[in-house]
């Protein structure tokens, strides 16, 4: 599959043209404004960003590990409510405009980096309403991205990444070599598609609100204390 061919696939498609500079929305990343923040530039680069420093046995990027989280999200943590799936899927997505945090090089900018890296998700939290998703549901969100590195640890980790995230269950229902055919083109497509798919989910909540509250059998989301979570549990690379 090649791009030129995949653009013209009849499916909904991200930005053609999604490389930061080469469009109107290039991001300050001094000062981040909410509205230049683009799901096609997140869902590319994301896409072809390597998790975990590239310590996989094959091509696993930062796309395909949010996906899997949020999977994991809903299928083993029960959430259903598709602003919280939301806030799952796009919890590193400032990971397209700044890069992986994680790496020894990123480690190096200190502070600097980090209010950067801060800036930049406080702005993607602004531009698709997840500021209280964010706060409300970060342990339980947290735990998911756990379980997805678990699942890389027992599928396609090196020995360098297998150290990580001891004691958490990984995805039991799947397996990431069932994935491995899916080229990054798949998975720019499939975060895309997924996003897509959950806004407009949010907007049918939206529409349906009124004052007397949900409907009668409509499920609601329980928010866990942000303070949950101990302090040594955090999803993180090498």
């Amino acid at each position: 599959m090649d791009m030129e061919n995949d653009m013209k696939t009849p499916r909904p498609q991200p930005n053609p043209d999604p490389v930061p500079g080469s469009s109107a929305n290039v991001l300050d990343l001094c000062c981040p404004c909410s509205s230049d923040i683009d799901i096609g530039h997140i869902a590319h680069h994301l896409a072809l960003l390597n998790q975990f420093g590239g310590f996989t046995q094959r091509p696993y990027s930062f796309a395909e590990h949010a996906l899997l989280a949020t999977e994991i999200a809903e299928r083993a943590f029960g959430l259903t409510h598709p602003a919280t799936l939301m806030g799952c899927l796009l919890r590193d997505a400032h990971a397209a405009y700044v890069g992986d945090g994680r790496t020894p090089v990123a480690h190096v900018g200190g502070e600097q980096a980090a209010c950067l890296q801060y800036r930049v998700q406080a702005a993607i939290r602004r531009r698709f309403a997840l500021k209280a998703v964010s706060a409300g549901f970060a342990h339980v969100i947290n735990e998911a991205y756990l379980a997805a590195q678990a699942t890389v640890q027992r599928d396609i980790a090196v020995e360098r990444l297998r150290r990580l995230a001891d004691g958490t269950q990984p995805a039991e229902w799947m397996s990431l070599h069932d994935r491995s055919g899916l080229t990054w083109h798949d998975w720019r497509q499939a975060f895309f598609d997924r996003f897509n798919e959950l806004q407009f989910a949010r907007n049918l909540l939206t529409a349906d609100k009124s004052p007397a509250g949900p409907r009668k059998g409509q499920r609601q989301d329980v928010a866990v204390p942000i303070n949950a979570p101990p302090a040594d549990r955090s999803a993180s690379g090498p």
